[in-house]
C-alpha cells in the first residue's frame, strides 16, 4: 500500500537561501552602508578629498569598487553561517561566527585599498599608524552594523517562516476536524453495521444485543468532544486505556461483518494505560488497513496492536493489496502525523516491506498531555 505519509510542509526560505545575498536585500547594502564610501575616502585623503573634483570621482568609483566586492564577500559568509548554523538556538553562536568572518573579510579588504591608493600616483596617501586606527574603527563599526542588520533579518524570516507553517498546520487541522466528522457520522459504516445486526437480529439474539451495546459503545466514543476524565487535558487526546476500549469494541463489530476475514490480536503491556495518543488514533490505522488490503476467509486480515518497551504503540497488519482500493481517507495517516506535530510531540514511524505494514506511535506521558 504505498502511501505519502509525508505532510505537507513549507519549504524553508531561510535553508533554501542561495548563496549570494538576494536582490531584495541589495537595498541596505548599498542603501545603508554606503556612508561608508565617502567617510573611508576623507579618511583616507583628508581635505583634498571633496576640494578636488578628480579625485572625488576617481576615489569615489575606486572604493566602492572595493566596497561592493566587501559586501559581495560579506554576504557570502553571512549566507554560508546562517544556512550552518539556521537554529533559532544558535542565534549567539551564529552571529559570532559571523562576525568574525566578516572582520576578516574587511581586514583584507583595507588591506588591499591601502596597497591601491600608497601605489596610485592620483591617490598616493602615507600609511600611518593613525590611518590605519581610523580604517580600522570604520570597519569594525561597519561588520557591527552588517552582522546585526543581517541576523534581524534573519530571525525576521525564520519567524514568518514559523507564522506561515503554523497557519498551514492550522488548516490542515481544520481539515482534519471535518475528516474526523465526516468519519464520525459515516453512513456507510452505520449502514454495514446496521446490515449486520438485521441479520445478527433473525440468527442470535444474544449476539445481537452484544453487537447494539459495541456499536452504541463506537458511537458514543466518536462523538464524545470534552475529556470529562480530565478537564486540564487537550480534547483531541485520549489514554491508551480508553483507545484500546473502543479498538476493542469496533473490532467486535468488525469481526461480526466479516467473519473469519479478518482478527485482531492485542498485546498491550498496561502499564502504558495511562498514557496518551490523538483520539481515534487505532480507528484511523484500523481503517487503514481494511481499506487497502483483501478481506476474505481465505485470506484473512490479521492486524495486531502491542506496546514496547521504548513507549511506542505497534500498529501493523499483514499486506495484501486490494486490486481496487475503497474510496475515502486517503490522507488519513497524513492527517495523523500533522495531529502529532500540532501537539508538538514526535511524529509516527512507519515502516513496511512485502508481508507488513507497522505504524509506530509515540505514547505521551500524562504529565505532558496536560500542558499539551
Amino acid at each position: 500500500m504505498p502511501i505519502d505519509l509525508s505532510p505537507e510542509t513549507s519549504q524553508s526560505a531561510l535553508s533554501g537561501r542561495p548563496v549570494l545575498l538576494p536582490a531584495r536585500q541589495w537595498w541596505y547594502v548599498f542603501g545603508a552602508f554606503a556612508w561608508t564610501v565617502p567617510i573611508g575616502n576623507y579618511i583616507l585623503l583628508g581635505d583634498r578629498y571633496w576640494t578636488d573634483w578628480r579625485l572625488l570621482i576617481t576615489a569615489t568609483v575606486f572604493l566602492y569598487t572595493f566596497y561592493a566586492f566587501a559586501i559581495f564577500a560579506c554576504g557570502w559568509v553571512a549566507n554560508q553561517t546562517e544556512k550552518r548554523y539556521s537554529e533559532v538556538s544558535q542565534t549567539l553562536y551564529r552571529m559570532g561566527v559571523m562576525f568574525g568572518g566578516v572582520l576578516a573579510v574587511t581586514l583584507l579588504t583595507i588591506c588591499l585599498t591601502l596597497l591601491a591608493y600608497a601605489f596610485i600616483p592620483l591617490l598616493s596617501i602615507a600609511i600611518t599608524p593613525e590611518l590605519w586606527s581610523n580604517l580600522l574603527r570604520l570597519g569594525f563599526i561597519f561588520d557591527l552594523l552588517f552582522c546585526l542588520a543581517h541576523g534581524c533579518l534573519f530571525l525576521l524570516g525564520k519567524w514568518r517562516e514559523k507564522q506561515m507553517e503554523k497557519e498551514g498546520l492550522q488548516r490542515l487541522q481544520i481539515e482534519n476536524q471535518l475528516d474526523a466528522l465526516k468519519t464520525q457520522v459515516n453512513p456507510h459504516f452505520l449502514f454495514n453495521s446496521l446490515n449486520s445486526l438485521s441479520s445478527l437480529i433473525g440468527e442470535d439474539a444474544q449476539r445481537a444485543e452484544k453487537f447494539v451495546d459495541a456499536l452504541a459503545h463506537v458511537y458514543r466514543y466518536m462523538l464524545r468532544r470534552d475529556p470529562v476524565d480530565d478537564p486540564g487535558r487537550d480534547r483531541d487526546l485520549a489514554t491508551l486505556e480508553d483507545e484500546l476500549r473502543f479498538a476493542t469494541s469496533y473490532a467486535y463489530l468488525l469481526t461480526t461483518r466479516y467473519g473469519t476475514g479478518i482478527s485482531f490480536r492485542f498485546n498491550v503491556d498496561m502499564a502504558y494505560r495511562d498514557c496518551y495518543l490523538p483520539r481515534l488514533t487505532l480507528q484511523t490505522l484500523i481503517d487503514n488497513a481494511t481499506r487497502h488490503n483483501t478481506i476474505s476467509p481465505d485470506r484473512p486480515l490479521c492486524i495486531e496492536i502491542s506496546t514496547a518497551n521504548t513507549g511506542r504503540l505497534l500498529v501493523r497488519n499483514n499486506r495484501q493489496i486490494r486490486v481496487r482500493r475503497v474510496d475515502g481517507g486517503q490522507g488519513s495517516l497524513s492527517a495523523l502525523i500533522v495531529r502529532y506535530q500540532l501537539l508538538g510531540k514526535r511524529i509516527p514511524s512507519i515502516a513496511e516491506n512485502e508481508s507488513h505494514f507497522s505504524v509506530w506511535l509515540p505514547l505521551i506521558p500524562s504529565r505532558q498531555a496536560i500542558t499539551a
